[in-house]
């Protein structure tokens, strides 16, 4: 079995993005997590690709307070809408960046991501890793 490892930047990092690319981290896609919008689709240590659950409006900068429901527990952070964008008829998918996350809530989320990852890493260059 492979090993997985997820880099989460700590708080003295750079928050610069990558030249051409927003994600600084790589994402662990993630199976069977919700969210108080939907369905988690990939999570890092920068934030998450979330399925809404239904049409509504999410301008983009908007900051919003997301919860990530894992098996057993749950966590409430503060989110920014980066991206939006239509994947179905009746479905929208949004990126968020975590903001002003705490080095205890960072260490949650890489708990939570690695419980929900049917084991494949997506690279921050979007190459798939086994």
């Amino acid at each position: 079995m492979p090993i997985l490892m997820m880099r989460l930047n700590s708080s003295s990092e750079s928050s610069q993005p990558a030249v051409g690319n927003d994600r600084q981290t790589g994402r662990l896609v993630c199976e069977d997590l919700e969210s108080s919008l939907g369905r988690v689709v990939d999570l890092s240590g920068d934030g998450c690709r979330v399925v809404l659950f239904g049409i509504g409006r999410y301008r983009l900068g908007r900051a919003i307070h997301l919860t990530l429901k894992s098996y057993e527990s749950s966590i409430t952070v503060e989110a920014m809408i980066m991206r939006r964008r239509r994947v179905g008829l009746f479905q929208r998918e949004i990126g968020l960046r975590f903001v002003r996350l705490k080095d205890h809530e960072r260490k949650q989320i890489q708990q939570i991501a690695f419980a929900h990852n049917p084991r494949y890493l997506i690279a921050a260059n979007g190459a798939q890793a086994a």
